[in-house]
C-alpha cells in the first residue's frame, strides 16, 4: 500500500520531465502529437467576478507543492504627480510594515515561518502586492494577504524607515549614470505626463510625504473593484473560491475612478537636455514616443527591438565592433496605457559623442531604408517567442503576467494571443512601424558626464 501510495504520489504525468540525450547521426524523430501525448493538458484559467467587483483568476498547477498569489491594482507613477511622485513605490513598501492585526516585526517572521515570500511592487500603471508559499501554508498565506491589502495601517515609526530607505535610494540612482540619463530621457520625452516622474521621486517630494498621504492614496486606489487577484500553482479550485470570498467579499463595492492624465506629443524636433557630472564617460539616450499596450505596432516594435539589442544586433555590430565607438550600448523600448517609448541608450568617450550620435541615427535610418530579409524576421520571431515563453515558466511569472494583462482589459489569456500575433508579423509591417516610430529627425537627446 505505501508503495502505491508514493507511486501515485510522485510518478505522474504532470510530473514528468523529457530529456533526450542522442548522437547527431541517430535516426529517431518525434512529432509534437507524440511528446505532448505525454503531458497532460493544461488546466484552464478560471475568472470568477465577486460581488464587490473583484476579479479572481485561478491556474491549477499541481507539479510542485507549491502556488504564487498577485494582486494588482491600477495606478503607479500614471497616478502621481510631480508633488506626488514616489508615492505608489512608497506605499508598496509599506503594505507589510503593519496592519490592525501584526506589526511589521509579526508580519515578517510569519512569512519566514512559512518560507515564503511577500512583498508589495509598482511600476508606471499599476502597483500590488505579490507572494510565493508553499501550499501547506496556503489558508495562512491568502489571510496575510488579505490584512495587507484591506488592513494596512502605515504606522509611523515605520514609515520613518521607509523613508529613509527610498532617500537612500534616489542618492544611489544620482551616482548610477545609466538612470541619470534616461530619467532625463524621460522627464524631456513626457513634459506634462506622469511617466516623465522617476518612479522612486525626488528628495523633495519623499521628504513631503506624510501618513494622511498614504491613506488618502490607499483610499483611491485600494478597492475591490480596481483588484485583480490572481493564484498559479498548486492550489484546488473550490479551496481557493471560499478563502477568496470569505476574505475579501465583506470589502464594500466602491466605484473606483481611473486617473486621465493628459496625452504626452510626439516630438518633432531634435530637443536637447544636458547634465554635466565630471565622470570619464558619456552616456546620451536619444528617442521619441512608442506605442501604447492596446495598439498592434507594439508587435512589430518588439521585432525591432530584438533587431536592434543585443551583440548580433543592428546597432552593437556597427557602432561598437566595427567602428569602436560605444562602450555600451542598449535598445530600450516599452509601451504604456498612454503612448510608451524607444530609445537609444549609449556610453562612449566625450571625443566620441558627436560621431556616436551620427553613428545611431545612420543605423536607424539603414533598417528604415534598407528594411530586414525574411531570414531575420524568422529568426527574430524564434528568439522572441523562446524568450517570451522561458519568461512565463514559473508560477510566479504567470501570476504576474495573467493579473497585469486582465487588469489592462488584454485578457487573462493575453499571452497566447501575444505568440499569435508575432507569428503573424510580416517584414511590411515591421518597416512601416519603424518608419513610422524611429524618427531621426525629431527626438528627445539626453546627454550627461563632462560635457562643454
Amino acid at each position: 500500500e505505501d508503495i502505491k501510495r508514493v507511486t501515485k504520489k510522485y510518478l505522474s504525468l504532470e510530473k514528468l520531465s523529457l530529456i533526450l540525450l542522442m548522437p547527431e547521426e541517430a535516426d529517431l524523430t518525434l512529432e509534437a502529437s507524440e511528446i505532448e501525448a505525454l503531458w497532460p493538458k493544461h488546466k484552464q484559467i478560471k475568472k470568477i467576478v465577486l460581488d464587490n467587483g473583484l476579479t479572481l483568476l485561478l491556474k491549477e498547477n499541481h507539479r510542485l507543492p507549491t502556488f504564487s498569489m498577485t494582486a494588482v491594482f491600477l495606478g503607479g507613477l500614471r497616478a502621481e504627480t510631480k508633488n506626488t511622485s514616489g508615492i505608489s513605490n512608497f506605499i508598496a513598501k509599506m503594505f507589510t510594515r503593519g496592519t490592525k492585526q501584526r506589526s511589521a516585526i509579526e508580519i515578517a517572521k510569519t512569512i519566514d515561518n512559512m518560507a515564503g515570500q511577500l512583498e508589495g511592487f509598482s511600476g508606471w500603471n499599476t502597483f500590488g502586492v505579490t507572494g510565493h508559499f508553499l501550499s501547506q501554508f496556503f489558508e495562512e498565506a491568502l489571510l496575510l494577504t488579505s490584512e495587507v491589502i484591506k488592513e494596512p495601517t502605515f504606522p509611523k515609526e515605520e514609515l520613518e524607515k521607509v523613508r529613509a530607505l527610498i532617500l537612500s535610494d534616489i542618492k544611489k540612482q544620482k551616482d548610477y549614470l545609466p538612470m541619470v540619463t534616461l530619467d532625463l530621457f524621460y522627464k524631456g520625452l513626457y513634459e506634462r505626463h506622469p511617466y516623465g516622474i522617476n518612479p522612486l521621486g525626488t528628495e523633495e517630494s519623499i521628504k513631503k510625504i506624510k501618513r494622511e498621504s498614504l491613506l488618502h492614496y490607499y483610499d483611491h486606489h485600494v478597492t475591490a473593484d480596481n483588484m485583480v487577484l490572481a493564484l498559479v500553482g498548486n492550489v484546488h479550485e473550490k479551496t481557493v473560491l471560499q478563502m477568496v470570498k470569505r476574505l475579501f467579499s465583506d470589502w464594500p463595492k466602491k466605484r473606483w475612478s481611473p486617473p486621465r492624465p493628459s496625452q504626452p506629443k510626439v516630438v518633432t524636433k531634435r530637443k536637447v537636455i544636458k547634465e554635466k557630472i565630471e565622470k570619464t564617460q558619456i552616456h546620451f539616450a536619444l528617442g521619441n514616443l512608442g506605442t501604447t499596450i492596446h495598439e498592434r505596432d507594439r508587435f512589430p516594435l518588439a521585432i525591432i527591438d530584438a533587431l536592434l539589442s543585443g551583440q548580433s544586433g543592428k546597432l552593437f555590430i556597427p557602432l561598437r565592433d566595427v567602428q569602436g565607438l560605444a562602450y555600451a550600448i542598449s535598445f530600450l523600448h516599452r509601451e504604456g496605457i498612454e503612448p510608451g517609448a524607444w530609445c537609444v541608450y549609449m556610453a562612449t568617450s566625450p571625443e566620441n559623442l558627436d560621431q556616436a550620435i551620427d553613428g545611431v541615427i545612420k543605423a536607424l535610418n539603414r533598417l528604415k531604408e534598407q528594411g530586414i530579409t525574411d531570414d531575420e524576421l524568422e529568426s527574430t520571431k524564434r528568439y522572441i517567442i523562446g524568450n517570451f515563453s522561458i519568461g512565463l515558466q514559473t508560477n510566479s511569472q504567470q501570476c504576474l503576467s495573467m493579473a497585469l494583462n486582465e487588469r489592462y482589459g488584454l485578457g487573462y489569456d493575453y499571452d497566447e494571443k501575444y505568440i499569435k500575433n508575432i507569428e503573424k508579423l510580416t517584414k511590411e509591417e515591421v518597416i512601416k512601424a519603424a518608419k513610422r516610430y524611429l524618427t531621426t529627425n525629431g527626438y528627445v537627446l539626453s546627454v550627461v558626464g563632462p560635457i562643454d
